[in-house]
């Protein structure tokens, strides 16, 4: 925020109006932390698990979503839920149908505790996983961002295998249940 330099390990905020995940120093957390919460807020460190979580195969086709990664956030009423996947040219973002998700939250009531813009529920379905986590939102990008960089060819390669599997054994491990 005020362009001075980050240490690799750094806090983060989303900007409500923009849904851009901003990089700040420890000054800039200080003097933001509880102050514009509206325009800015803390993105929190808290990884959840969702061991019992419920996904139908009808569910997931009601979300329209063309790939077996992809994380969703709401906005602040929950009016418009966003879903957002990785590719290779960067995060693709788009509008989920808003009946479809409250089918999916009367059936997961824990999504009832993601803070609109800061917490993201991820969804891992790749090669017939069943991954679900409450993420904050910039480990979702930092993932996304892991995968455009490393992708290979038509279907990523296994380096973004590798980088996708690596990130989720981490989150498994920090994760809380």
């Amino acid at each position: 925020m005020c362009a001075a330099s980050v240490e690799e390990q750094h806090k983060h905020f989303v900007e409500s109006a923009s849904h851009r995940v901003i990089c700040v120093c420890d000054m800039c957390t200080i003097l933001l932390d509880g102050k514009g919460a509206q325009r800015y807020r803390r993105v929190s460190s808290e990884i959840r698990r969702l061991s019992g979580f419920r996904l139908t195969d009808y569910q997931w086709q009601s979300l329209r979503i063309p790939v077996s990664l992809v994380f969703f956030y709401t906005t602040d009423d929950g009016s418009a839920i966003f879903s957002v996947f990785p590719s290779p040219g960067g995060p693709v973002k788009s509008e989920v149908d808003e009946g479809a998700w409250k089918d999916l939250v009367r059936e997961n009531p824990a999504l009832n505790s993601m803070r609109p813009y800061i917490d993201a529920l991820l969804v891992n379905r790749m090669k017939n996983a069943a991954d679900y986590f409450l993420v904050p939102i910039d480990e979702c990008y930092r993932l996304a961002g892991a995968i455009r960089r490393h992708w290979h060819g038509m279907s990523g390669g296994d380096e973004v295998d590798e980088h996708v599997a690596a990130c989720l054994r981490e989150w498994r491990e920090r994760a809380v249940d």
